[in-house]
């Protein structure tokens, strides 16, 4: 004779049915990721990000990359308002898209980038001693320890 342990819940079913205990296995949830970005559909519709384009904002970061990795936001190109979209600050310059100033100099890292050719992550990128933000606010060149 087999003797087997069974719960309050499974006796409940045994009595209710008659002796036979009737298992009911548990739902299957689907979860869509239309895109394929990491954010599933129904997080997508939640946040305001479109469910069937893995880039809403066209910045070159994934939404759910955005969502989960860098903490930008998935709706804005430039989560920091520096001038440099979010991809291009993770993926060519790689100055933080969550700080319009990466090195604290007092110059946008797209000035640096763009306009003065200073490096972003550099306070001081000709090491003179001064920072290149004090640098070109009182005329003198950023790229030149003589200058």
């Amino acid at each position: 004779m087999k003797v087997a342990l069974l719960s309050l819940f499974a006796l409940s079913t045994l009595a209710a049915c008659g002796g036979v205990v009737v298992h009911t296995p548990p739902p299957v949830v689907v979860v869509a990721d239309s895109d394929g970005d990491g954010l599933i559909d129904e997080d997508e519709y939640g946040i305001g990000t479109d469910p069937y384009d893995a880039d809403t904002d066209r910045d070159r970061l994934y939404d759910g990359e955005e969502w989960f990795e860098t903490d930008t936001d998935p709706l804005h190109p430039d989560s920091d308002g520096d001038g440099l979209s979010d991809g291009t600050e993770v993926l060519d310059v790689y100055t933080d898209p969550l700080s319009w100033d990466t090195d604290g100099d007092d110059l946008s890292d797209r000035e640096e980038v763009s306009v003065w050719y200073t490096d972003p992550t550099d306070v001081d990128t000709d090491d003179d001693g001064y920072s290149d933000g004090r640098e070109v606010a009182t005329g003198y060149d950023p790229l030149d320890w003589y200058a």
